[in-house]
């Protein structure tokens, strides 16, 4: 739908030569521009977007600031959040005002496009039911700490100039899946050795080795050597991924794993013990109440 960028520099504006500014047509019903302002003065653009299409603004740092219809309405989005809107009503002419140090993804979508994306998971998306289709729909929130690590990235990355478009279309792809995850993301810091994606890849396989192996998991010590990270390393990078120690999350895992399995009642409390590693069903008993507040008995018997 988009061949060219809906952007473009307002006539006159000044500093343009600072600001890297690259656009991305991935197929027919999905587009991004990627613009880096290292100028030290405002960069200004001009847009005007089909009202088919969804409008999804990245601040990773900065501001970004649109103006509507001739500067009668404003919206400023600052650093750390992000802006959906869609207007199934009308084209929708806009200047669109980056602040010096700004780093932005602005990502255009179709919503045939989305629907199909989503299309088992349309309760996600609230703006794409029957009632909604047709209704504008606008929606700021903060950028979660997962999709965040992601920005970082695509204004990190290292790759050739000719893997960037493959490269970025990952991302965007990615992109797209945690903003319209509702549920409950890892809570990511912004830690410079998460930026390097063989460490996060790491992470996630040390978590992996984890869950598989929960009934007799792997020592710090083991699981550093097989993932190829030191033990400070693996620690501090799970603690930033995942907002727990290793040791915590793991419990939190064989405590919810033991949890569905006491929903079922076709186990025991003591073959439940078994089943998540725990030798001793009283040291079960005890971590099952500190994370429910009920012992595992009391646990089967409220749902009788």
């Amino acid at each position: 739908m988009l061949s060219s960028s809906p952007l473009s520099f307002l006539p006159g504006s000044k500093n343009n030569e600072k600001c890297e500014w690259e656009y991305y047509h991935l197929n027919p019903d999905t587009s991004f521009d990627w613009i880096n302002h290292a100028g030290t003065e405002a960069v200004h653009f001009l847009g005007s977007i089909d009202k088919r299409l969804i409008q999804m603004y990245f601040c990773r740092s900065g501001e970004m600031t649109f103006s509507f219809y001739g500067g009668r309405y404003t919206q400023i989005l600052k650093q750390g959040s992000g802006f959906l809107f869609y207007n199934p009503l009308a084209d929708l002419p806009q200047e669109l005002i980056l602040s010096p140090g700004s780093q932005a993804v602005c990502l255009y979508i179709t919503v045939e496009h989305l629907h199909q994306l989503f299309v088992q998971d349309l309760s996600e998306l609230p703006f794409l039911t029957e009632e909604n289709i047709n209704k504008k729909f606008y929606a700021e929130r903060p950028i979660k700490p997962a999709l965040r690590l992601v920005l970082d990235q695509m204004f990190h990355d290292k790759t050739l100039p000719s893997n960037r478009r493959v490269y970025f279309m990952g991302k965007i792809w990615e992109m797209l899946s945690l903003y319209f995850n509702q549920e409950a993301d890892a809570n990511i810091e912004n830690c410079p050795f998460l930026l390097d994606e063989n460490n996060v890849l790491k992470i996630r396989l040390a978590k992996k080795i984890l869950l598989e192996r929960m009934v007799n998991p792997p020592g710090i010590k083991e699981l550093s050597r097989e993932i190829g990270l030191n033990e400070h390393q693996l620690k501090l990078g799970f603690k930033n991924i995942y907002s727990k120690s290793i040791f915590q999350y793991l419990t939190d895992y064989k405590m919810e794993y033991a949890r569905k399995l006491l929903d079922r009642q076709s186990h025991k409390v003591n073959e439940v013990s078994d089943l998540i590693g725990y030798s001793n069903p009283s040291h079960f008993i005890a971590a099952f109440k500190r994370k429910y507040g009920i012992t595992p008995k009391k646990y089967i018997m409220a749902r009788i």
